[in-house]
């Protein structure tokens, strides 16, 4: 498909293009940008549709855990896991790489190539865990935890379509205010890609997902304290710190971003050709989760349970928006998407009062035997809205892979 953003009939350094400049720019079939792809997933030169994409993994973990009863007040648990995720494959070979090096993409296990590709993961992932339990006097337990996790995702689900599974070629001018050729010149032309030589060059316009050559997966650290105390009927109240920092969390990264006014000529591969995303996955995310959470429970008792909780947490992390300039990356900072400042739950369960062992109808007959054994649950939920971040059109902003925020200069 082709878009017209109206970069054509703008004024540069003058207002964001509007649909008018749009539909301009349409009349004029001047392109903005040119967008095309074919479905390569066979990877052997041909349109087989026998041959789907696939994806294997193996994933190993060795887990050692020991509760141990210190004394009649404290108890501990401590355990340790182990855990290896070597480099994808294939159901025929090994997956791709592109080499910066070459400006080539390279087929693991094809043409002399190593079955990873050279790409390395590290053997040496331990988690500790360590938890403790006391009891300083009867109704009143201390609690305290902190376990780490790596990060359990596979290392290239998200590059499953990568090229040439997935050939899509996105064609942009040297800046916002050109073009890529008229509307009467059509679409790009794209032929399937054979794999078989293991490693073929990036026609321009491509882009596509890669490994590091050192593939750095992170880990969440988790930690939490609470005090519960026993109360009079039946009731148990606790609160609660919980928190978690994860560090150096596998992020798709675009490398191939524009500076500021700089369009597409300012890519670090435009030279080469590529003006789409070239997107690495690198241990860049980091993210702090610290929250109170407090809860009053009643268990059921008479033929009622009631389960309050309130929690008041802040979520951030340093890539909150989706700028890819490093001198910029301040900008990226903010709260979680999922970040929800407050939240409070209050729910209840009441069983008739009717049958054997309740107060009335107890004595058997029709009626106990219709009205006995119903329950109604109650749920009320209440907690903050989504944050939200406010854009434009990144147009004037010439600034290829970035978005156009509001200016927070003024922020308090």
């Amino acid at each position: 498909y082709m878009t017209f953003t109206g970069g054509q009939t703008a004024l540069s350094g003058g207002p964001s293009p509007n649909n008018y400049n749009s539909y301009a720019d349409f009349l004029l079939g001047n392109i903005n940008t040119r967008f095309n792809g074919i479905d390569n997933s066979p990877l052997n030169g041909n349109a087989d549709p026998t041959r789907p994409l696939t994806l294997r993994s193996w994933e190993f973990g060795v887990y050692v855990r020991d509760q141990w009863q210190v004394s009649r007040k404290l108890t501990a648990s401590i355990g340790v896991r182990w855990e290896y995720y070597p480099v994808p494959t294939r159901a025929d070979r090994g997956i791709e790489r592109y080499d910066f090096a070459t400006n080539k993409m390279l087929f693991c296990g094809l043409g002399g190539n190593p079955g990873d590709c050279g790409v390395h993961v590290s053997p040496k992932l331990f988690a500790p865990r360590l938890g403790l339990a006391y009891r300083p006097v009867e109704g009143l337990v201390l609690r305290g935890g902190f376990s780490l996790n790596w990060q359990q995702e596979n290392m290239y689900r998200a590059a499953l379509r990568t090229y040439p599974a997935e050939i899509d070629s996105s064609l942009s001018p040297a800046n916002g205010f050109g073009s890529v050729g008229n509307i009467n010149d059509g679409l790009t032309v794209i032929s399937p890609v054979n794999v078989t030589s293991g490693s073929v060059s990036l026609p321009p316009g491509i882009g596509f997902s890669t490994l590091p050559t050192n593939y750095v997966r992170g880990y969440v650290m988790s930690w939490n304290g609470s005090v519960q105390k026993a109360l009079r009927h039946d009731f148990t109240a606790q609160v609660a710190y919980v928190g978690n920092r994860a560090d150096h969390q596998v992020t798709v990264q675009n490398v191939n971003y524009g500076q500021v006014g700089g369009g597409a000529a300012s890519q670090p591969f435009f030279s080469q050709g590529i003006t789409a995303a070239v997107n690495l996955y690198l241990p860049m995310t980091t993210t702090d989760y610290h929250s109170v959470q407090a809860t009053l429970s009643r268990r059921l008792t008479s033929g009622i349970s009631v389960n309050a909780a309130y929690t008041f947490s802040k979520a951030l992390t340093e890539f909150a928006g989706t700028i890819p300039i490093p001198q910029d990356f301040k900008l990226d900072k903010g709260r979680q998407g999922t970040d929800t400042p407050h939240k409070f739950t209050l729910s209840a369960v009441t069983e008739a009062p009717f049958g054997k062992g309740k107060h009335f109808l107890n004595h058997g007959g029709i009626p106990a035997f219709v009205l006995s054994g119903w329950q109604a649950n109650w749920l009320v939920a209440a907690y903050s809205g989504a944050p939200f971040t406010v854009s434009a059109s990144a147009t004037s902003l010439n600034a290829p892979g970035s978005t156009q925020q509001a200016d927070r200069s003024e922020e308090h």
